[in-house]
């Protein structure tokens, strides 16, 4: 198996070769005058480029899909918990659910390896968020978010990285519902305001670059930022702010909570019913991006 190392020299001596034909490409698109558009650009080039050199063999397929199918088994259940009043594991189930969806998610782009996902990352959640978001596929992320006025909603979630990588991360548990209305409300945004914007751009830019670079033609029109963004938000937003109820669902000696504390007006349980739909949502179009994938 090829190093990561090797891979990332291949991309490059891609884009090397596809430099000139870029170039006329940027030229024809008028629009390129600032930074933040040439980051659009460079992460779509980056991503079909990768698309072309980055295969998924039989054994990260079968962890993909034992992964996608555990997460939405998981979501099923914190519905039906949720529904008897049994809420602490309710919350656990959408934890595993989220944490679950955020493995196969990271094995599909490359960012986790079956290794990490069995050895390192185990069962401790916060790694894999962090993992997909220092990617560097995943660098453009932020500018996008920024480009389209969203720099305030941008900021929480690097707050949210901030908070779980300190020991503040009991913080999670109590946190205040209107605070978890803020972080999901912006996985709205990215829906209904982000993705269209995205995609009347991301229409020129394809038309343009199939005409330069015909070689990649699939990989350009197949291709889905808007997609990709919806999946990065989501699954960091839900995992983020369920991860640190992984044990006081379920021991009574676990410090801040237990699971007797789980009542219909803990801040968590309140949000439930916004995270089991964004969640199945985000299942739903995670499996027909796997499956994309794989034809």
């Amino acid at each position: 198996m090829e190093s990561k190392n090797n891979k990332r020299a291949q991309l490059e001596n891609e884009l090397d070769i596809i430099t000139p034909k870029l170039k006329l490409a940027l030229r024809e698109l008028n629009f390129y005058a600032s930074e933040l558009d040439f980051q659009l650009i460079r992460s779509l080039v980056i991503k079909m480029v990768q698309r072309t050199q980055y295969e998924i063999d039989e054994t990260k397929r079968t962890r993909i899909l034992d992964f996608l199918n555990d997460a939405e088994e998981d979501i099923r259940a914190s519905k039906l918990l949720y529904e008897k009043g049994i809420l602490s594991r309710s919350v656990f189930s959408i934890q595993q659910s989220a944490e679950k969806a955020c493995k196969a998610f990271g094995l599909v782009i490359g960012t986790l390896s079956v290794d990490d996902t069995s050895q390192s990352i185990k069962h401790y959640s916060p790694p894999v968020f962090i993992k997909i978001l220092e990617d560097p596929i995943t660098e453009d992320v932020f500018p996008i978010l920024k480009k389209y006025g969203l720099k305030d909603e941008g900021k929480n979630i690097a707050n949210l990285k901030r908070l779980i990588t300190s020991k503040k991360r009991d913080e999670f548990i109590l946190i205040e519902e209107e605070v978890l209305k803020a972080f999901l409300s912006l996985i709205d945004k990215i829906k209904e305001d982000v993705i269209p914007k995205y995609h009347s751009e991301s229409s020129r830019i394809k038309q343009v670059f199939v005409k330069h670079l015909p070689k990649y033609k699939r990989e350009i029109m197949d291709y889905d930022m808007g997609e990709y963004l919806f999946f990065v938000t989501s699954l960091y937003v839900i995992g983020a702010i369920t991860f640190a109820h992984e044990q006081s669902t379920r021991y009574s000696d676990a410090r801040v909570a237990t699971p007797k504390d789980y009542t219909p007006d803990m801040p968590i349980v309140k949000v439930l019913p916004k995270l089991h739909a964004t969640m199945e949502e985000t299942l739903k179009a995670l499996r027909e991006y796997i499956g994309d994938i794989q034809r």
